[in-house]
């Protein structure tokens, strides 16, 4: 079972790292969010191996929390630009119209901060959870 775990785990964390580095070939939100996905499925794993083993993995755990979160932070903010960009809300709001360009506007600029936000960050935290210096060169 240790040996199971353990080479689901290291899979993961490779699937993990190379979503990171599709994402930091091409960005776009589509692989952030597969960056999500791949992250949550490595962080169950963890949490397997934290319970089946008896080992402590809280900051690990913690450290992907907090990408996982900001990741999530992003896909919210995608979700509700879509949502409010779709053309039958639109004229729905012909007479606010400016507001709402305005509003599609301000969440655009905050998605974007927040992708380069993580574009800068993420790459600190996943060295330091995948700290093999040879696969980042």
């Amino acid at each position: 079972l240790d040996q199971a775990i353990e080479r689901k785990e290291q899979k993961s964390s490779m699937r993990v790292l190379k979503s990171w580095h599709r994402f930091r070939q091409k960005t776009s939100l589509a692989r952030l969010h597969a960056l999500r996905i791949d992250l949550k499925k490595w962080r169950y794993l963890l949490e397997i191996k934290e319970k089946c083993l008896g080992l402590d993995l809280k900051e690990t755990l913690s450290k992907i929390r907090f990408l996982q979160n900001h990741l999530g932070n992003i896909h919210d903010i995608e979700v509700l630009w879509d949502h409010l960009s779709q053309p039958d809300l639109k004229a729905v709001k012909r007479k606010t119209r400016s507001a709402w360009k305005e509003l599609l506007s301000q969440l655009e600029s905050e998605m974007d901060k927040k992708v380069a936000a993580f574009y800068n960050d993420g790459e600190q935290y996943l060295v330091q959870l995948l700290p093999l210096r040879s696969i980042w060169e």
